[in-house]
């Protein structure tokens, strides 16, 4: 079975990411790779990843907007570019 890419962008959003995460790892299905952007947030997303202990890529840039963080996203996952899914 293929690896699939969940790909999340995100900025300011600590607490919809939070629950976002903890839905995801609870689930059956286990054979995907995470990947989060932030785009510059300041409301400690960061640190409540690294506090959570999940396996996800993190990746932090200087806010550059919905645009330039989308564009970004698909250079980063593993899954293979077939397989991205984004959630807005």
């Amino acid at each position: 079975m293929p690896t699939v890419s969940i790909c999340i962008p995100t900025y300011n959003r600590r607490e919809h990411l939070t629950e976002t995460l903890a839905s995801m790892f609870a689930q059956a299905f286990k054979n995907f790779d995470v990947v989060v952007l932030d785009d510059g947030s300041t409301d400690g997303t960061k640190e409540m990843i690294k506090t959570k202990g999940c396996p996800v890529k993190y990746y932090w840039q200087e806010n550059q907007g919905e645009s330039a963080v989308r564009n970004k996203l698909l250079e980063l996952p593993k899954g293979g570019l077939s397989n991205i899914y984004r959630f807005r």
